[in-house]
């Protein structure tokens, strides 16, 4: 993903039809978030709340999107445009404005939000580099503040805090390895895994949940500086199998991972993990607005699958898009 700098409105790139549904946030009606298509390059938005809700025309790409990230907070998106610009997508605003980015290096492999969708990294394991974009509802700038993941070794999975901190499982024959990459420091080795391709940080917080898919376990990792320490939270005796997502609800009370058919709910304050069957595989664990809504499929063409994260774990399904020529009412 390549993503220059300036602030311009969306014109040619974004521009809003007058019947399509106003991607503003200050706007009554409720809604869950945002979508990415990515056979037609659109965005779209999630109207009503979840088990009543639906698509709504795209908010009117005239550029074609090769990619699109949006942020945890569902205010703001980075795409890649047909020209190879890498731009900023305010969603609060009507129409949509943009800002392109400066400075971020080329063959990025993709982009990274916080919990709380404030910052947001570039990185590229080949390259080793990591790069911040910080202040996404101002003047967005981005940082190269490490060059150090080349040296790590085959990279599994990532996940950036709140505070700009990565968190980084790597794998190999011999099992694999956990790092923590503080803002502007040296990566610190904290942990061993054996195979770990889900992590997720919880918000405002540097503890994270790590999905170990050939351990079948699910890892709490706890503490800062040189004191981190992991709990395990979850195994095969909760139906833990082959995880390879991870996540956590807003206000940090439940841990979620990914599995073969479905996602386990796990307390993070102690209790009885539990399974949500979605008859899937789960491609996604991307949160919604509600602080525990996490959608599961991207598919527009099909139903999308979400679920709603407690003590019972709901999977629902949002309506897929129409066909050219169905009726819609």
């Amino acid at each position: 993903m390549i993503f220059r700098s300036g602030s311009l409105l969306l014109g040619a790139l974004v521009a809003l039809a007058p019947t399509s549904h106003a991607s503003n946030l200050a706007l009554d009606a409720p809604f869950l978030g945002y979508v990415f298509d990515g056979d037609s390059g659109d965005i779209h938005r999630i109207d009503g709340l979840l088990g009543s809700s639906r698509l709504s025309d795209a908010i009117g790409l005239q550029s074609s999107v090769s990619r699109a990230s949006v942020s945890t907070n569902q205010r703001f998106a980075i795409v890649q445009d047909g020209d190879g610009r890498s731009l900023l997508v305010d969603l609060t605003t009507e129409p949509p404005s943009v800002t392109e980015l400066g400075g971020v290096m080329d063959g990025a492999d993709g982009v990274l939000f916080g919990p709380s969708g404030q910052v947001a990294a570039f990185y590229s394991k080949d390259q080793g580099l990591l790069q911040l974009v910080d202040g996404l509802d101002g003047s967005p700038t981005v940082r190269t503040e490490s060059d150090g993941l080349g040296g790590l070794g085959s990279i599994s999975g990532l996940a950036l805090s709140d505070s700009g901190s990565l968190l980084v499982a790597t794998s190999g024959d011999g099992g694999g390895s956990l790092y923590m990459l503080p803002r502007g420091a040296r990566a610190m080795r904290v942990g061993s895994v054996q195979d770990a391709s889900g992590l997720a940080f919880l918000r405002g917080e540097e503890d994270a949940i790590i999905a170990d898919g050939e351990a079948n376990e699910v890892i709490l990792l706890r503490g800062s500086g040189p004191s981190w320490h992991a709990i395990t939270i979850a195994t095969e005796n909760d139906g833990v199998n082959r995880p390879y997502l991870a996540g956590a609800t807003g206000d940090g009370s439940y841990g979620v991972v990914a599995v073969p058919g479905g996602v386990i709910s796990i307390p993070l304050s102690g209790g009885v993990a539990r399974f949500a069957d979605c008859a899937c595989s789960p491609t996604s664990l991307t949160p919604l607005l509600g602080n525990n809504v996490f959608l599961l499929t991207s598919d527009l063409r099909q139903p999308l699958l979400a679920v709603e994260i407690g003590e019972e774990p709901k999977v629902r399904f949002i309506p897929a898009l129409p066909l050219e020529g169905d009726a819609t009412f």
